[in-house]
């Protein structure tokens, strides 16, 4: 039996909560039903479903029932009175720093999502050129020429890598909603607007700094890459390590 903190963190999510009740209810059920009902994409549902792993198996047949310790769990959220605490502190900031809710918004709402990410991206480009900075993937190159071209290919290796490694080591195929990576832009573009703005001033950036904003896109590619593959978020992170592991080994040859 898992420790009731780790069970109580799983409970804190309202889709976990639908999924287990769901399943409580009518003993074991198909993955179409199940996304049908709770409404969330075929990446979001393997992602939750990841995360529920001992408490939601699969049946040879290919149904999903609640195991053992699921049916504790389903009994404790039927319970009358029973409240789920919040999330701790610390998670709470993990969750704001992985930008979390913004990306799960996202990824349900494809009417703003695909606008978002094209402008998103144009305004990526146009900072790189601004700040006559171009990434190196997860590092800044301070160039003269060929910003474009160096960000179109960086993020290329970015999408490939991504998608290749995740779907050979946790079987999770599919290109299309990896759109979601130029989320991961957000932090490094505010880095470069920083750098725009104090450049006016003759003000140099410190090399922490530009550590600091590369490791936070760094962390948030890593949630990325779980939510829209369906894995626990460490083994996005795992991904995202890789990446800027191969990302020095490119740089520093």
């Amino acid at each position: 039996m898992r420790d009731k903190h780790d069970l109580y963190e799983i409970l804190g999510s309202e889709i976990r909560r639908k999924i287990l009740i769901y399943i409580g209810e009518r003993g074991s059920v198909r993955f179409t039903d199940l996304k049908n009902y709770i409404g969330i994409s075929v990446g979001s549902l393997y992602y939750h479903l990841d995360i529920l792993e001992g408490l939601v198996i699969q049946t040879s047949d290919k149904r999903y029932t609640l195991s053992e310790e699921g049916r504790e769990a389903y009994k404790l959220l039927t319970e009358k009175n029973v409240e789920i605490p919040k999330k701790s502190i610390v998670t709470e900031i993990l969750y704001y720093v992985m930008l979390s809710r913004l990306i799960v918004k996202l990824s349900e709402k494809r009417s703003l999502r695909y606008p978002l990410i094209v402008l998103l991206f144009i305004s990526y480009l146009y900072l790189t050129y601004t700040a006559h900075i171009v990434p190196g993937g997860f590092f800044s190159l301070s160039l003269d020429k060929y910003y474009i071209f160096y960000s179109l290919l960086t993020w290329g290796f970015v999408y490939l890598f991504s998608d290749v490694f995740s779907s050979l080591l946790f079987k999770r195929w599919g290109v299309g909603h990896l759109l979601l990576l130029e989320l991961s832009l957000l932090p490094v573009s505010l880095l470069y607007v920083i750098v725009s703005i104090l450049t006016l001033f003759s003000i140099t950036v410190n090399e922490y700094i530009f550590l600091i904003f590369q490791s936070w896109s760094l962390i948030v590619l890593g949630f990325i890459i779980a939510y829209t593959k369906g894995l626990k978020t460490e083994r996005g992170l795992l991904i995202a390590l890789v990446l800027l592991y191969v990302n020095l080994i490119l740089i520093y040859k």
